[in-house]
């Protein structure tokens, strides 16, 4: 009768479109039915083989509940479902004798997961090649938000030592999250450049990061260019070069404490250190901005 028991067509039976109907009608509430699943004060809730075949969303709510809540399916197994925790505390899905770690959702948080008949486990690399296409012409991944609030939309890059069900503290040094630039070599991709996101120190709930910009050099080989760290420091590997080092080039005056440098200073560091500068020479000096002008130092 397969997974999912859908009703089943009798070599003599009259009337099969009936039991055809009951068969589409089933297999519409396994793909599309969304259903409430409420835990009362024992903090536990046992799924019956008819509601797990019968849902493709389970919202768990709570009447009572008070402490962290097990819902404990069927052995069945069961392709990819979602459970919605609108409850406030963690959810643990699990089936009697799971073996492999318990699927946990933080209340107000939601996950897909998957039933194999003798774990509940998270899908294996859930968003890896989410999206794989020729002839890519606009961008593939887009986060549209709209609300009534100037709070924008996101994406959480969110590491933790440990594991799902027992999570711990992170550790200084450890990288939080990495976004990778990558170019294929005719073999594989290889990485070009990234921004990983570091964790600098940890006191408590206290955590201070960094942001690492990195690029690879002429041999391949990944290195920081820039820094900004938890101490408001930004530093650079390498020279800084202006884009178009010529007084004309400078942009309009009027935020102090820029800097700039230029090739065609019509007087000396020496000789016009303070002084308004002028193009026409060529004499490689630095700039700063005063708020009004450019100026030489």
């Amino acid at each position: 009768m397969g997974n999912l028991n859908l009703d089943q067509v009798a070599g003599n039976q009259n009337q099969k479109e009936v039991t055809g109907n009951d068969q589409a009608d089933q297999l519409d509430v396994a793909i599309t039915e969304i259903n409430t699943f409420t835990v009362d004060a024992s903090d536990t809730r046992t799924l019956t083989a008819e509601e797990f075949r019968r849902t493709r969303t389970f919202i768990i709510d709570e009447a009572g509940a008070d402490a962290d809540i097990v819902i404990t399916v069927p052995a069945i197994k069961r392709g990819e479902f979602l459970i919605r925790n609108d409850t406030a505390f963690n959810v643990d899905v699990t089936i009697s004798g799971q073996s492999k770690v318990v699927p946990s959702i933080a209340a107000g948080r939601e996950s897909i997961l998957q039933c194999d008949g003798v774990d509940v486990i998270y899908p294996d690399a859930l968003l890896k090649s989410l999206i794989v296409r020729d002839n890519v012409v606009a961008s593939l991944l887009e986060v549209q938000g709209f609300e009534t609030t100037a709070t924008g939309v996101g994406i959480n890059f969110s590491k933790s030592r440990g594991t799902v069900a027992s999570p711990s503290t992170v550790s200084a040094g450890d990288t939080l999250g990495v976004l990778r630039g990558r170019a294929h070599d005719g073999t594989s991709f290889i990485t070009a450049t990234n921004m990983q996101m570091k964790c600098v120190a940890v006191s408590g709930s206290n955590i201070s990061g960094s942001f690492v910009f990195r690029t690879a050099d002429t041999g391949g080989t990944l290195q920081d260019r820039m820094t900004i760290d938890d101490a408001d420091l930004v530093t650079f590997s390498g020279e800084i070069l202006t884009a178009t080092p010529v007084v004309a080039g400078l942009p309009a005056a009027g935020t102090a404490g820029r800097r700039s440098f230029v090739t065609d200073s019509n007087a000396t560091m020496t000789a016009g250190i303070g002084a308004v500068v002028a193009g026409g020479g060529s004499d490689n000096v630095p700039v700063h901005d005063d708020g009004t002008n450019w100026r030489i130092g």
